[in-house]
């Protein structure tokens, strides 16, 4: 394919890619930081399980990064794209391009091939055409968005950890057993000595006196 051809759609197939990498981790990461939060408000959870959680969005992350890194890798596809935002262009690039894809390398091209491919590059270095298919404020949002869901997650599984560890600790060795409610001294006798006794104490009686 002639070579600045070649770099023109790639600058618009990288264009797509950041757009699509940056938008789905944010939607990635807000799904997760939406769940930890339910799961924070409903109580303390395992640790464990707060650990798979963490594995898991990670796991989707990464998922999400190839799927974006992997795609409009199509030269046709990309062309379409760029079709798509610049009417203008009649069927030009994309006929430049299927026409460029087909030919052999060591066959030389047509006078007709060689002007629809100088007449679309002509177009080219005119237009923007990455910022015609995908405006960078979009770029842009798409990246500020991924950055405040992922603060977010990373705020939601903190959250979701500290509170699991705080209230599922267990007591120390040693602590006293929880006292319960104080009620009134019950008057006890005995032997003809009154005493005074309340739940969780030992009865108390006055000593006695020798006569």
């Amino acid at each position: 394919m002639n070579v600045e051809l070649r770099t023109a759609l790639d600058r618009v197939a990288n264009r797509i890619r950041r757009a699509r990498l940056w938008g789905g981790l944010a939607a990635c990461w807000l799904v997760w930081a939406a769940l930890a939060a339910v799961l924070t408000a409903l109580g303390p959870q395992p640790v464990p399980l707060a650990i798979e959680l963490a594995a898991l969005a990670g796991l989707s992350g990464l998922v999400f990064t190839v799927f974006a890194i992997r795609s409009a890798r199509d030269p046709l596809g990309v062309a379409r794209r760029i079709e798509a935002a610049r009417p203008e262009l009649d069927a030009g690039l994309l006929t430049a391009v299927e026409g460029d894809l087909k030919a052999s390398p060591t066959e030389r091209r047509g006078f007709l091939q060689q002007t629809v491919i100088d007449r679309a590059l002509a177009h080219g270095r005119e237009h923007d055409w990455a910022e015609a298919v995908v405006p960078g404020r979009r770029v842009d949002g798409a990246r500020f968005a991924h950055a405040a869901s992922l603060c977010a997650l990373l705020a939601a599984f903190g959250a979701l950890v500290v509170r699991s560890r705080v209230e599922s600790k267990p007591e120390s060795p040693g602590s006293p057993p929880p006292r319960s409610r104080s009620s009134p001294a019950t008057p006890r006798s005995s032997a003809g000595v009154r005493c005074w006794s309340s739940p969780g104490s030992a009865a108390r009686c006055p000593p006695r006196r020798s006569w």
